[in-house]
Formats: C-alpha cells, structure tokens, sequence
C-alpha cells in the first residue's frame, strides 16, 4: 500500500531566526494548510528552492552573509524560480528598500510583525491557484 502524495502547496520560509520560522511554521500549516519547508540561509533556501518547487516563498531580506535580496536575484535567474511568487518578510522598511526589493526581483513586501489578517489574505492571493493542486 503505497502513500498518497501530499498535494498541499509547498511554502519556503526563509529567515536566520528560528524563532520567526516556527512563528510562519505554525500560521502555514494551521491557518493555509501548507507544506512548509525552511532554510536558515541564503545558500540553503537556493537549494531548497530548486530542489522543492515551493509554490511561495517568503523571504527574510536582512539575512546576514548573502543577504535575501541577493538571494532573490539569483532566484530569478533560474527558469524554475522565475515566476514563484516571493513575499519579502521584514523588519526593515523605507521606500529606498522596497523599491530595491522590487527591483531585485520581490513580488510582495510585508513588514514585520505581520498583521494576522491581512497577511492571510496576502499569502491566500499567491496560493490560490495551487490549492489542491500543488
């Protein structure tokens, strides 16, 4: 007897602190139902990223060493990342920045600490066409 496959969409948390990923861990799985995977790192969520497909990814731009939104360039330039949407989850806010992060390849940009609803109804807009599916 063989395992049905988990068709829920994956997302891919990106942040140094485990604190923030066990806080988006539990809002995914519970609140959307999602598959969640982590990264602790720039290098780590490359890999990830091209070896799991997710459906999102949200990204914490302040990583140290890579730094998320280097990361995020160099998810663009892959075929596979092109069109995931990516969600910039941050602490750091000022128009400069947002306007580098949409340049760098950034679909979406919240600041941290995200409010409950509208950042449901954020992550809701990008799962929406996976649902089931993914």
């Amino acid at each position: 007897m063989s395992e049905e496959p988990d068709r829920r969409p994956t997302v891919l948390v990106v942040d140094d602190i485990e604190d923030n990923r066990a806080v988006m861990r539990y809002f995914l799985t519970k609140k959307h139902n999602c598959r969640v995977i982590e990264a602790g790192d720039g290098r780590e969520a490359l890999k990830l990223a091209l070896r799991e497909s997710p459906a999102l990814i949200l990204m914490d731009i302040g990583l140290p060493r890579d730094g998320g939104l280097a990361v995020v360039e160099q998810m663009r330039k892959r075929r596979r990342l092109r069109d995931v949407p990516i969600i910039a989850v941050t602490a750091y806010d000022s128009p400069g920045l947002r306007l580098e992060a949409q340049n760098a390849g950034i679909t979406d940009y919240v600041t941290k600490p995200p409010h409950p609803e509208e950042f449901s109804k954020l992550i809701g807009k990008f799962l929406q066409p996976h649902s089931g599916d993914a």
